[in-house]
C-alpha cells in the first residue's frame, strides 16, 4: 500500500507536503521487509520522479533489501525502473548492490523493451559502474538484434552510455547504430543529436561522410532550439572528429552563441573557443572578445580541462590576450597542475609559447614535473609540442627532463612523422640539449628516408640543428638535404637560405648544388633579414667559403653588406672573472698578453692572444659554448663544443693563429695557482707541439 501511495502521487504529478513524505519514509523503512520486488521499484521509481532524495539510512537498506530478494521476482522493468531512480537520485549504490543488479540485467536481457534496455545502459554509464565484457557484449547482440525497434531516444541514450563507459563496442554494433541515426536523424531533439555526435567523437568512431553531412543537415536546422550544451557539445565533437562543417553552418553557430553566451558555462565557453580552434574557423572578433571575457571571467571556477581548452583556443585563433588575463590563467595552471592529463600539459605549454607568454620559472619547473610525471602518457604530437614550447620560450628545462623525452623519442620512433622529427630535432638544438649518439643516428636515417615530405622551413632547421649540435652526418645526408633545398628553392626564405647555408659552413659541406641560386642573390636579400644574427650566420658562411675555396661564392654586395654588419656589430668579449683570473696568471707566468685585441682586418676580436708562435688565440669557453648536458657530464665525459663555438675556432686556426681551449669547467676544477700555471703552460706547449723546456716567454 505505501509503495502505491507514492506511485500515484508521482503518476499524478503531485508532490506532497515534505512533512508527508518524511512520514512515508518512516513508515517505508519500519515496513521494508515486506516489500516485493515491484513495490521496491515503484517506490524509488516514485522518489526520483518526485525530486525527492530519501535518506541515506533509508536508500542504504532498500538497497540491502534488493539484494536479498531473488532474481527470478524481478521482471525486466523493474530492474530498468531501479537504476533509472539510483542514477536520477544521484545516489552511488555500494559496488554489491551494483553486481547485483547487473546479474539482473544479464538474467532477463530478453525481457527488456528497446527503451528499458537503453534507459538501462544510460543509468549505468550516469553511475560510472563498468559492468563485465560479457554483460556489455551481450547488450550489444541484444541492441543489434533488435536495432529496428529503437527509436531516436534510444538511439543517443545507448551511444551516450557506451561513450560514458568508455566501452567501445563491436565495428558492427556501431554501423549498426549509425545505420539507425542516419534513417531516424529527422526525429532526434536538438539534445538527442548533441549526445549521438558527442558519442561518435568519444568513442573514436569516425562515421561516413554521408552521415555527418546529413548530421550537419539536421544540425542547421534545428540549430534555433539548441542550448548552450548543445551548441558546445556538437561544436566539439565535429572538432574531435576532424569534420568541417560547411562555413555557413560555422557562421550560424557562431549567430547562436552570440545570442546565449551569458547561459553558457565557463567549461561550455572553452570547449566552443577549443572547436572554432581546432576547426580552424576564425570567428567574428567580436564574439572572441565576448567568449574571452564570459570564459575567463572566473579563472578560478575553471577545471584544468577548461584552462588548457582555453589558452589552447586563443592560440590557435591568435588571439591578443591582456596579460594580466594571462598571469591570472597561469596563476590557477599552477594552482591545478596535478589534475592536467598529458595532452592538457602540452596543449598549455604549447599556448604559452604561441601567445608569447613566458610563465615565471616557479610555474615552468611545476610544468616541468608534471610532464616528467606523465611521459609514457604523451602522444608523439603532445611530445613535440613540449618540446617546441619549451625552446620557443627559451625555458632550458633540467636535463632530466629532455633525456626522458630522448627515450620516449628513441622508443616510439616510428610513430613520428617527419615533420614532428624535424621539430625535434630543432628543438633540442634550439635548447642546447645534444641528444646521445644513437638517437641522433636514427633521427638522421629517419629524415634522410622521409626528407621529401619535408617543407622547405623543415628541411632549412634540420641543416641548422645538425650544424648548431655539431654532428657531422653522412655524406648521403648532407647530399639528400641539399637535393631537397635545391627541389624547394623557391619556397625558401632569406631566414631559410641564411641558417642553412650557416650548416653547411658548420659542416664543411660545399653547397654546389644551390650555387647557381646563391651567385643570384643581391642586396635586397639581405635587408629582408631583420636579425642581425642571421648576418653574421651569411658571413660565416662566406668565409668558410672563402677559405675552402669552394666554387660557391657569395655575390660581393651581398658578401660586403653581411661583413660591414659584422664588423658594426662585433662586441668586445665581457670582462668576466673567469676572463680575469686566466689574464692574470698568464701576466704573471711573464706572457706578452692582450686583451680584446682586433685582427688585422677587424674581423674577429680575441679575448686573450698572446704574442708567441705568430699569435695565440686563447678562447675561454663558457657554459654558453657546450651542449647543456654535455656540461652537466663534464669533465667525466669529454665536452662537446656547439656549432658557433667549433666555427669560430676553426675560423681563426684558418687564419694562422694557434687556438688554446679553455673550458671553464677545466678551469674550475683548477684550486690551486699551481696547478693553474701547470695546466696553462701544458695547454700552451701542446698547442705550439715544443716541450715545456723550450717555451720562449716574452717578459713585459
Amino acid at each position: 500500500g505505501l509503495a502505491n501511495v507514492l506511485w500515484a502521487f508521482a503518476k499524478l504529478g503531485e508532490r506532497p507536503e515534505r512533512l508527508l513524505l518524511q512520514d512515508l519514509e518512516g513508515a517505508i523503512h519500519a515496513k521494508l521487509e515486506t516489500f516485493s520486488p515491484q513495490g521496491l521499484a515503484n517506490t524509488l521509481w516514485a522518489f526520483a520522479t518526485l525530486e525527492h532524495l530519501p535518506s541515506q539510512k533509508l536508500l542504504a537498506a532498500m538497497e540491502s533489501r534488493l539484494t536479498l530478494l531473488p532474481c527470478r521476482d524481478f521482471n525486466s522493468q523493474n530492474i530498468a525502473n531501479v537504476l533509472w531512480a539510483f542514477s536520477t537520485l544521484k545516489h552511488i549504490p555500494r559496488r554489491e548492490t551494483m553486481r547485483t543488479l547487473e546479474g539482473f540485467v544479464q538474467a532477463k536481457l530478453g525481457g527488456f523493451s528497446p527503451q528499458g534496455l537503453s534507459m538501462t545502459l544510460r543509468a549505468v554509464g550516469v553511475l560510472g559502474h563498468a559492468p563485465e565484457m560479457e554483460v556489455l557484449r551481450a547488450i550489444e547482440a541484444e541492441i543489434r538484434g533488435r536495432i529496428a525497434s529503437f527509436n531516436s531516444q534510444d538511439l543517443s541514450n545507448t551511444l551516450w552510455a557506451f561513450a560514458a563507459l568508455g566501452h567501445a563496442p563491436q565495428a558492427d554494433t556501431l554501423s549498426a547504430l549509425e545505420e539507425a541515426v542516419r534513417t531516424r536523424l529527422a526525429e532526434f531533439s536538438p539534445e538527442g543529436l548533441a549526445s549521438t555526435l558527442w558519442a561518435f567523437a568519444k568513442l573514436g568512431h569516425e562515421p561516413s561522410s554521408d552521415t555527418l553531412q546529413a548530421v550537419e543537415a539536421a544540425v542547421q536546422a534545428a540549430l534555433g532550439r539548441f542550448g548552450p550544451q548543445s551548441l558546445a557539445n556538437t561544436a566539439w565533437a565535429f572538432a574531435k572528429l576532424r569534420h568541417r562543417p560547411r562555413t555557413q553552418l560555422l557562421l550560424e553557430v557562431e549567430d547562436a552563441v552570440l545570442a546565449r553566451v551569458d547561459a553558457f558555462t565557463e567549461q561550455g565557453l572553452s570547449n566552443m573557443l577549443w572547436a572554432f580552434g581546432e576547426l580552424d574557423h576564425r570567428p567574428k572578433e567580436e564574439l572572441v572578445r565576448t567568449m574571452t571575457a564570459a570564459a575567463s571571467a572566473d579563472p578560478a571556477s575553471l577545471r584544468a580541462q577548461g584552462l588548457s581548452q582555453i589558452l589552447w583556443g586563443w592560440a590557435v585563433l591568435n588571439h591578443t590576450l591582456d596579460d594580466g588575463l594571462l598571469w591570472s590563467m597561469e596563476r590557477e595552471v599552477r594552482t591545478k597542475l596535478k589534475q592536467f592529463p598529458a595532452q592538457g600539459l602540452s596543449r598549455t605549454i604549447w599556448a604559452f609559447a604561441v601567445l608569447d607568454h613566458c610563465p615565471d620559472l616557479k610555474t615552468l619547473r611545476s610544468m616541468e614535473t608534471a610532464v616528467r610525471g606523465q611521459l609514457e602518457f604523451f602522444t608523439p604530437t603532445e611530445l613535440i609540442e613540449v618540446l617546441w614550447a619549451l625552446a620557443i620560450l627559451d625555458h632550458r628545462p633540467e636535463p632530466a627532463l629532455l633525456c626522458g623525452i630522448e627515450d620516449e623519442l628513441r622508443v616510439k620512433l616510428e610513430a613520428f612523422n617527419p615533420h614532428e622529427l624535424a621539430s625535434a630535432l630543432w628543438a633540442f638544438a634550439a635548447l642546447h640539449h645534444r641528444p646521445e649518439p644513437i638517437l641522433l643516428g636514427a633521427l638522421e636515417a629517419e629524415l634522410r628516408e622521409r626528407a621529401e615530405a619535408l617543407r622547405p622551413r623543415e628541411v632549412s632547421n634540420v641543416v641548422w640543428a645538425f650544424g648548431l649540435l655539431n654532428h657531422h652526418p653522412e655524406q648521403r645526408t648532407l647530399d639528400t638535404l641539399e637535393g631537397e633545398i635545391e627541389a624547394k628553392w623557391e619556397r625558401l626564405t632569406p631566414k631559410m637560405l641564411a641558417r642553412t647555408l650557416w650548416g653547411f659552413a658548420v659542416l664543411q659541406h660545399e653547397p654546389a648544388r644551390i650555387s647557381a641560386g646563391v651567385t643570384l642573390m643581391s642586396e635586397g636579400f639581405l635587408r629582408e633579414l631583420s636579425c642581425e644574427g642571421l648576418h653574421h650566420q651569411l658571413f660565416a658562411t662566406h668565409l668558410v667559403a672563402e677559405s675552402q675555396e669552394w666554387s660557391f661564392r657569395l655575390p660581393p654586395d651581398v658578401a660586403e653588406v653581411a661583413m660591414e654588419s659584422w664588423k658594426e656589430t662585433a662586441r668586445l668579449p665581457a670582462s668576466t672573472e673567469f676572463r680575469e683570473e686566466v689574464y692574470g696568471e698568464l701576466l704573471s707566468m711573464g706572457y706578452a698578453v692582450e686583451v680584446d685585441k682586433r685582427t688585422s682586418d677587424g674581423i674577429f676580436v680575441l679575448g686573450i692572444w698572446i704574442d708567441l708562435w705568430g699569435g695565440i688565440a686563447i678562447e675561454l669557453d663558457g657554459p654558453e659554448c657546450f651542449a647543456t648536458n654535455s656540461v652537466e657530464a663534464a669533465p667525466s665525459v669529454p665536452s662537446v663544443h656547439l656549432g658557433d663555438a667549433q666555427l669560430r675556432k676553426w675560423l681563426l686556426a684558418n687564419r694562422g693563429l694557434q687556438v688554446v681551449d679553455i673550458p671553464f669547467f677545466e678551469w674550475d676544477a683548477l684550486r690551486t695557482r699551481e696547478g693553474r700555471r701547470r695546466y696553462l703552460d701544458d695547454k700552451i706547449t701542446v698547442r705550439g707541439r715544443l716541450p715545456n723546456n723550450t717555451v720562449q716567454r716574452v717578459r713585459l
